[in-house]
């Protein structure tokens, strides 16, 4: 007899689409292409230009993207609850990013259009700090453990630290408030300043 076929393509000409299927195992809709363009992977109705159904890269995906010929690494994935990972397989929140290096090209970069091509980067530093910076200086730095913040200074050593400019409060009703439970009971345990700035 002749011998079964694992795979096959054929065009539909009710549905006006290009089909790919695995009869012997029962699967169809492995690969649809229709007229319009539009491409489905595990459905035969896609209603975008690439819909995707079913798991891919393992139980439990939706997408998985892999630049190792076995597709044993998971550079991004979209597991089934709709979380997605980048550098990891198991996605802990909506957006889930495994930084593979500490500096500017692990993190986040959004840059502009405008013709300055400015870029800011997110991201962690030797640390596990969280950095801000732009194209010239880190700008902002979250301590880990601490909780400390730097603004112009890349080491802390308070809870906020300003090095390299001045503080501005301003607007209606501002005010810089410093307590500490140290202090005496004189003016209820604070310092306050207020701006010369009044409401209306």
């Amino acid at each position: 007899g002749s011998p079964s076929a694992n795979f096959e393509l054929h065009y539909d000409g009710a549905a006006n689409e290009l089909l790919f299927n695995s009869p012997s195992d029962g699967k169809t809709g492995l690969l649809t292409i229709e007229r319009s363009g539009n491409v489905g992977i595990g459905t035969t109705e896609p209603t975008a230009k690439l819909s995707v159904q079913g798991t891919a890269g393992g139980t439990g995906y939706s997408l998985f993207v892999s630049t190792a010929s076995d597709g044993s690494v998971g550079n991004m994935v979209v597991i089934n609850s709709g979380n997605v990972g980048i550098g990891t397989t198991e996605p802990f929140s909506k957006l889930h990013i495994k930084m593979s290096n500490t500096g500017l090209t692990g993190g986040l970069r959004l840059g502009t259009s405008l013709a300055t091509e400015a870029d800011w980067f997110l991201y962690m530093n030797g640390t596990d700090d969280l950095v801000f910076r732009d194209d010239l200086l880190v700008r902002v730095t979250f301590q880990k453990g601490t909780g400390n913040v730097g603004i112009g200074t890349t080491s802390p050593g308070t809870k906020l630290e300003v090095s390299g400019g001045s503080v501005t409060i301003s607007g209606a009703n501002a005010a810089l408030i410093l307590e500490s439970a140290s202090l005496p009971s004189i003016v209820t345990n604070s310092v306050v300043f207020y701006s010369t700035s009044t409401a209306g």
